[in-house]
């Protein structure tokens, strides 16, 4: 496959922009309508399709380890910023010269390279409060404070369970498919 030119990437660019807007729009629809029989219906299989649906679809952390694994970028105040050290020492002048770094780029999908994101309930305390702030004060050593919020954190994850209740687990139906 041939490189693109440069007026070729301009475009995949835009096309990205325009398609990723359009997808945003299409999930936002698909959870609505979702949402409404959920409701209705009690049905929950369709925003479980809508999960296994998008989970693949576009990860930042993928693509920026991808980047930093192929590209002479790295990631820096969350933009890529040239690895210059890298970028001289592959001596890429042409199509020729990169070839070779082609052909492994192509066998490894940026979706591939980061883990699945998990599915976490809002209302998952855990995942949003103790897995980043605790964790992060007994990694420096405020272990005080750390344990000052675990005991406030009990008190209102338990206080959060009994306003909004324990949701009733409906299995997924596996065997639908997601058609285009």
């Amino acid at each position: 496959m041939a490189i693109k030119t440069k007026g070729e990437l301009t475009h995949l660019i835009d096309t990205i922009y325009a398609n990723t807007a359009e997808l945003t729009n299409i999930v936002q629809e698909a959870l609505i309508t979702a949402s409404y029989y959920a409701f209705k219906d009690g049905d929950v299989g369709s925003l479980n399709r809508i999960l296994l649906a998008t989970q693949g679809a576009i990860r930042i952390r993928g693509i920026t380890m991808w980047v930093e694994m192929f590209a002479p970028a790295r990631i820096k105040d969350e933009q890529f910023v040239l690895n210059k050290k890298l970028r001289n020492e592959a001596a890429v002048y042409n199509e020729a010269d990169f070839a070779p770094f082609e052909r492994e780029m192509r066998k490894v999908l940026w979706t591939k390279v980061a883990p699945k994101e998990k599915a976490v309930s809002v209302w998952d305390l855990d995942a949003y409060f103790y897995d980043s702030v605790v964790k992060t004060l007994e990694k420096h050593g405020k272990h005080d404070v750390a344990t000052a919020l675990k005991t406030a954190f009990a008190g209102a994850k338990a206080e959060v369970s009994s306003q909004v209740g324990e949701p009733e687990v409906v299995e997924a139906d596996e065997s639908a498919e997601i058609t285009e």
